[in-house]
């Protein structure tokens, strides 16, 4: 007997296709493919929005909004923009989830929110506002002990330091 292919529509199937695309949507990310990592965006979203949610599938969908809103700002700012338009969207909606959540949670949501909006000042070329918020970005991520989303605020602060020079 051969391994057995799941239907499209079992339920388990779409988890298992959810935590995979998280996955590799996370592991982009880091690596800096910012363009593959709004591919697997896209495919684990539309995944995600079905009526039985879990807890830490919101909390999943909540990080991926915010990464995806990093790696969106990154596309803006790089030659090719073909999508401009979407980059922007996702930016927005990022944004807004973090500007509700950040009041609710301020350990856990306030220095990415301040990362977000310096990134934001940093597409508009605002250097005097987007070194503040990175600093507030680093000093939030620090005092909440993430170490990752403290080292990710320094090398996105170095990198606008460099480009406003």
């Amino acid at each position: 007997e051969g391994i057995s292919c799941l239907s499209e529509a079992e339920p388990e199937n779409d988890m298992v296709r959810m935590i995979d695309m998280y996955q590799r949507f996370i592991q982009s990310f880091w690596l800096g493919h910012y363009q593959r990592c709004y591919y697997f965006a896209s495919k684990a979203m539309p995944l995600q929005a079905n009526d039985a949610i879990s807890d830490l599938q919101k909390l999943q969908e909540v990080m991926m909004k915010f990464y995806l809103s990093i790696a969106c700002c990154c596309l803006l700012r790089s030659s090719n923009k073909p999508k401009r338009k979407e980059y922007n969207e996702a930016i927005t909606e990022a944004k807004m989830i973090l500007e509700k959540l950040a009041p609710e949670c301020a350990h856990n949501y306030e220095n990415k929110l301040k990362l977000l909006q310096a990134e934001m000042h940093s597409c508009s070329k605002k250097d005097k506002a987007a070194r503040q918020a990175y600093r507030m970005a680093i000093m939030l991520a620090k005092s909440s002990n993430f170490n990752h989303e403290e080292g990710l605020a320094c090398e996105l602060a170095g990198k606008h330091c460099q480009r406003a020079n």
